[in-house]
């Protein structure tokens, strides 16, 4: 291997990591505070080229990407959870293997954005296609990454019965539903009522399609 272009993928790679240290809580601050300005960004960034696009946050699946990585940090199995996954083969690859865990909640919390973009595309005139598909995805990238970061440790702490588990989890639920609400309404230029239906069609898009994926795969 040629030193020198190593070293400049190692320098590469450092600066890269040290920038998503900084913009990703920023960004996701963002989000939070001002989802709909941070939305109207989105969708201008959208439409610039791929090289110089979200130069000022993190680009949308890389977003949602690190935040059900630390989501699944936050909190591993308990004995007794990690006993009952390993009553199938595939609870016992998910048990055993961090990577296989980030892959499968990678796949299911990625189920909600394709909800709510695949439901904006069907209300939109014209062919379903991977290029009418990717604004409104990188969109709901943006809704679906505090929601990610909150739900996945949340759900797996439901069981034990604690205030705040819930409290998270309804505030975090609640926050998804508003700004889903302003996706449709302000962004796909839905009816007030019509926006009030699809806001929750794609939660519970999203939660079916995840938990249809883990029984396929645990069947």
């Amino acid at each position: 291997m040629d030193l020198f272009n190593f070293a400049k993928a190692v320098e590469q790679g450092i600066y890269d990591v040290m920038m998503w240290i900084f913009f990703y809580p920023y960004t996701l601050i963002r989000t939070v505070i001002f989802p709909a300005a941070t939305l109207q960004y989105v969708y201008a960034e959208s439409r610039k080229p791929n090289d110089v696009a979200f130069s000022e946050a993190m680009r949308p699946a890389l977003l949602i990407f690190i935040s059900i990585v630390i989501g699944t940090l936050l909190t591993p199995f308990s004995d007794d959870q990690t006993a009952l996954l390993r009553a199938t083969r595939f609870g016992r690859l998910l048990a055993d293997s961090w990577f296989a865990l980030i892959f499968y909640r990678m796949v299911a919390f990625s189920l909600f954005p394709l909800a709510g973009a695949l439901l904006l595309d069907v209300l939109t005139p014209g062919a379903i296609s991977r290029e009418t598909l990717r604004t409104p995805f990188y969109l709901q990238c943006y809704i679906c990454a505090p929601f990610a970061l909150i739900a996945s440790p949340t759900l797996v702490n439901l069981q034990h019965d604690t205030r705040w588990v819930y409290m998270a989890f309804v505030a975090v639920a609640c926050w998804f539903l508003v700004v889903q609400f302003l996706f449709f309404r302000s962004y796909a230029r839905q009816s007030v009522m019509r926006s009030l239906l699809l806001a929750p069609a794609v939660l519970l898009l999203g939660a079916f399609g995840g938990l249809a994926l883990g029984l396929a795969v645990a069947a």
